[in-house]
This record gives structure tokens, C-alpha cells and sequence, in this order.
């Protein structure tokens, strides 16, 4: 983000003809590569092709958002978007 920022969720756009992965995490952190922690764990056949899907989680600081798939090795996890909301105190805006 650039800095920490008062993130409530992220949006994805899926695409299954690539996915091989059957669900994925996300997470937050404050600093680059520690101290992340998971804010949601989605089956992927939840979420619905070729559309937004908004990912919901509780208000939380964080400068990094990391999205991963966590049924093990040699998976494929595709979008052709991400995108995080952040929350000011007068609006909501996309990153």
C-alpha cells in the first residue's frame, strides 16, 4: 500500500480455466515477509467466474496483503484482478 492503511477487504476477479488450487488464504501484515496474519480461507469453487467477489474481513492496519493457495505444491491459483479497499475516515477507496 505504501504505507499502513485501514483495509476491509479485497476484491477478486477469478478465472477457473487456469486454477488448479481448491482454496486460498488471505492475509495482512505491517511489514514485508513477517508477522502476517490470515483474515479469510476460501474454498475457490465458492467463488463465481469471470465476476467481482468481494472477500470480507474484519477491519484491520496493514501495509501488506498476501493471497495464496493452501492445498500444497504444484497448485495454480489465477485472477486477473486484486484489488484491496482501504477505509478512510470520510470514504471507502480502491487500491
Amino acid at each position: 500500500m505504501g504505507a499502513n492503511a485501514n483495509l476491509t477487504h479485497v476484491a477478486l476477479y477469478p478465472t477457473t480455466s487456469y486454477t488448479t488450487e481448491t482454496e486460498f488464504t488471505v492475509q495482512t501484515s505491517q511489514s514485508a515477509g513477517s508477522g502476517y496474519t490470515t483474515k479469510r480461507t476460501i474454498d475457490f469453487s465458492n467463488l463465481t467466474n469471470d465476476a467481482w467477489n468481494f472477500i470480507r474481513f474484519p477491519s484491520t492496519i496493514a501495509r501488506y496483503v498476501k493471497i495464496y493457495g493452501s492445498s500444497g505444491e504444484s497448485k495454480v491459483l489465477s485472477f486477473e484482478e486484486i484489488k484491496v479497499l482501504k477505509e478512510t475516515d470520510s470514504k471507502k477507496s480502491h487500491l
